[in-house]
């Protein structure tokens, strides 16, 4: 008996393969562009490792940051502005718990489209809260007090 494969199924075939491995270059590529990140605020000392091994950061199984969790720390952090939140697309939990911030909220806080907890409380945290709050659709969890 011969078996036939359809031209729809070869094509399905051909575009998997295709589409994998950029897939993988793709989420690689937004990993370490979050490293880079991470490392740039010099809130972490780990700067050889990979940063999904950090104390402190979560990630997916694609290794993309969700969550940041610094709370009660002993280390001033300084300004929030160091974080550049616009690298980090998958960022659900951002808690910075009296962890020695000051300066004020970056507008670009509002580009976290995917963040639903927002912790900054007991910080030094000065000025209007920025108007790009607003953009957080997805915020179920937000705490602002002791600033």
């Amino acid at each position: 008996m011969v078996s036939f494969v359809s031209i729809e199924m070869v094509v399905t075939i051909t575009i998997m393969m295709m589409i994998l491995p950029l897939a993988y270059a793709i989420s690689s590529s937004l990993s370490t562009y979050e490293g880079k990140a991470l490392r740039s605020t010099g809130w972490w000392n780990n700067s050889a490792s990979h940063h999904c091994t950090w104390e402190n950061v979560f990630c997916n199984e694609a290794n993309s940051v969700t969550g940041i969790n610094i709370s009660n720390s002993d280390k001033e952090l300084g300004e929030l502005s160091k974080l550049n939140f616009s690298s980090f697309p998958n960022l659900v939990n951002l808690v910075l718990h009296n962890c020695g911030l000051n300066g004020s909220i970056p507008q670009q806080i509002g580009t976290l489209a995917h963040l639903t907890s927002l912790d900054l409380r007991s910080n030094n945290l000065t000025g209007e809260l920025p108007f790009s709050l607003g953009n957080l659709s997805q915020l179920e969890y937000l705490r602002l007090s002791y600033n």
